[in-house]
C-alpha cells in the first residue's frame, strides 16, 4: 500500500481576489476536493504548489504596490 499524498494547507485558510488561498496556494476547487482526488492528482497540486510563499493581506487584495516615502 502506497502511503498518502499529504495537503499542502498551512493552516493559513484566506482566500484572495483570485480564489487562491494565501496560505498554501490552492485554487477553491481544489481544496474542496482534495478529500475525493486520486494520488495522482494530488501530486500534481503538490508539484504546483512547492515553494509557495505565504502571501500578505496587502499582496491578496493587490495593494502590495511600492510605497514613497
Amino acid at each position: 500500500m502506497t502511503e498518502p499524498v499529504p495537503s499542502p494547507c498551512r493552516q493559513v485558510c484566506r482566500l484572495g481576489g483570485d480564489e487562491i488561498c494565501d496560505g498554501c496556494g490552492r485554487t477553491i476547487q481544489e481544496i474542496a476536493a482534495w478529500y475525493r482526488l486520486g494520488s495522482i492528482d494530488r501530486l500534481r497540486i503538490n508539484r504546483r504548489v512547492d515553494g509557495w510563499i505565504l502571501r500578505s493581506d496587502a499582496q491578496a487584495s493587490g495593494q502590495d504596490q511600492p510605497r514613497s516615502w
